[in-house]
């Protein structure tokens, strides 16, 4: 089994808990107000909240374009195939410059 590292463990998370509890009694009764225990736990652990909900934001922002991007891509690609056909079936596949001539000639049997 493997050690806990310090700045885990319970007793060290639970001293820094405290101190900001105990701050946040100290301003609960200068501004006679029911300390709130909601408050101090945000101003113990924003910091590692903020840059994990970063990451998370990131993650779910860089999934949603990438669908996004595969969708666009996909569509122009059905465009693309649909106009090499229209042009191949019409005889305007070197006319149009979709195919050089050179290349024309020998694709004369292969189906786009």
């Amino acid at each position: 089994m493997y050690s806990v590292l310090p700045e885990d463990r319970s007793k060290h998370l639970g001293e820094e808990l405290q101190g900001y509890w105990d701050q946040e009694v100290l301003r609960a009764e200068k501004a006679t107000r029911e300390p709130s225990l909601t408050k101090a736990i945000i101003k113990c652990y924003w910091k590692s909240y903020l840059v994990l909900g970063i990451f998370t934001l990131i993650e779910v922002k860089a999934v949603t374009y990438s669908a996004l991007l595969f969708s666009v891509c996909g569509s122009v690609m059905r465009w693309v195939r649909q106009l090499m056909e229209e042009a191949d079936t019409e005889g305007e596949a070197t006319g149009t410059g979709i195919l050089p001539e050179r290349e024309s000639a020998s694709l004369g049997c292969w189906e786009l």
